[in-house]
């Protein structure tokens, strides 16, 4: 007998907290000016969505998610300036991010007995609207007639190769970097060079051959005849 009272008496304080947590939740639904309400087991609880944990009898706290009143516009969330690509001088919408990178330089350092490496930077190009990399490259240079010239450089076996290429600054690519030297846009036009090498006497010889690229990336003058590049620079100037 002694059992089953203590048993009924566990199941009338189920029941008792069941009822008192049905009638905070209506107390909370119900309340007209949506202020914290005062109950004694608990502090103060600012209206949400109240959520009951059973095994604790807490309600835990739920935020309102916020709403726009009737007749107001909804906020349009803005997309952060990033302060590396607006000090570039890219758009807005364009996101740099620099990534630092360790660079094998082919000196043999006896004292480690290893390569020495140095650390540098990359920079990541990325377009916050279209969420997409546009390009990793080593260094990017000042923006001349809203067009700046990038450099990527390589390596084959001890030594260092660059490359130059252009981009706009709305993050549209005018020419990847496949020109061995290049200058900023003059008058709407940019003086590249490619260098090729050829055997002459017995030792190579580097050939540099200039031509004109326009902001569409078409090489207006191509990069087949020894130009000098210096009167070509001095003509776009004029």
């Amino acid at each position: 007998m002694k059992l089953a009272s203590v048993k009924s008496k566990e199941y009338d304080r189920a029941a008792f907290l069941l009822v008192k947590e049905k009638k905070i939740i209506e107390e909370i639904i119900n309340l007209p000016n949506k202020q914290p309400i005062q109950i004694k087991e608990e502090a103060k609880i600012e209206v949400g969505l109240p959520d009951i944990d059973r095994k604790s009898k807490k309600i835990k706290k739920v935020k309102n998610k916020s709403k726009s009143k009737e007749g107001e516009e909804p906020k349009i969330q803005q997309p952060k300036i990033n302060k590396r690509a607006q000090m570039l001088g890219f758009d807005e919408h364009i996101k740099v991010i620099e990534k630092r990178v360790a660079v094998w330089t082919g000196e043999y350092d006896n004292a480690s007995n290893s390569y020495v490496d140095i650390d540098t930077y990359r920079y990541e190009v990325r377009s916050i609207t279209e969420r997409g990399i546009i390009g990793t490259f080593d260094s990017i240079y000042s923006f001349v007639e809203d067009i700046a010239m990038f450099r990527e450089d390589s390596r084959e076996g001890q030594f260092s190769i660059s490359k130059y290429g252009y981009i706009h600054r709305s993050g549209k690519i005018i020419s990847w970097a496949i020109f061995d030297d290049g200058y900023n846009f003059r008058n709407n036009y940019a003086v590249v060079g490619r260098f090729t090498t050829r055997m002459e006497y017995g030792r190579d010889t580097v050939e540099e051959k200039y031509g004109l690229l326009d902001k569409n990336g078409r090489l207006v003058i191509p990069c087949e005849h020894k130009l000098d590049k210096d009167f070509l620079i001095r003509q776009l100037s004029l």
